[in-house]
């Protein structure tokens, strides 16, 4: 019998991990080392900055898994494509909606790295300080849940 978890509010879920770790890295003395731009559908940049976590996934086997983690708990996923694929890099890019596998064993890992003295897997601030990294605007992909009609006929 196979078993796999699913919690029953993901994306309340994810927000609980993400905000749980950016916590335990702030206390380890780290610091959010991306500068994030939105982009709306119409390709028009949002003008205010934020700041969130660049994490990029070591392993091997991950094939350049990026994780952006934003200060109120949201995740952007970037997947590099494999050379000569074909694929369109926008489609490797996404707003997660809740937990994945990968992104919490990588996160397990980042927190163990920085507690023995390593980066803790966060991108290397000279290369994502110098522009802002741009991302689809979080508005775009959210649908909201379809619930009784409340009005009276």
């Amino acid at each position: 019998m196979s078993y796999t978890y699913q919690p029953k509010f993901p994306k309340a879920k994810l927000r609980q991990i993400v905000t749980k770790y950016e916590a335990v890295m702030q206390t380890l003395g780290t610091a959010p080392n991306c500068s994030i731009a939105f982009v709306g559908a119409d390709g028009s940049v949002s003008p205010s900055h934020v700041r969130g976590w660049l994490l990029k996934d070591p392993s091997p086997q991950a094939g350049g898994q990026r994780y952006l983690l934003l200060t109120d708990g949201d995740v952007w996923h970037e997947v590099e494509p494999p050379a000569g694929a074909g694929q369109d890099p926008d489609d490797q890019r996404i707003w997660l909606n809740g937990p994945d596998d990968d992104l919490v064993t990588l996160l397990a890992r980042s927190q163990a790295n920085a507690r023995t003295g390593g980066s803790g897997f966060l991108e290397v601030e000279e290369h994502v300080e110098l522009d802002p990294r741009f991302v689809a605007d979080r508005r775009q992909g959210q649908h909201f849940r379809e619930g009784p009609e409340r009005r009276s006929r």
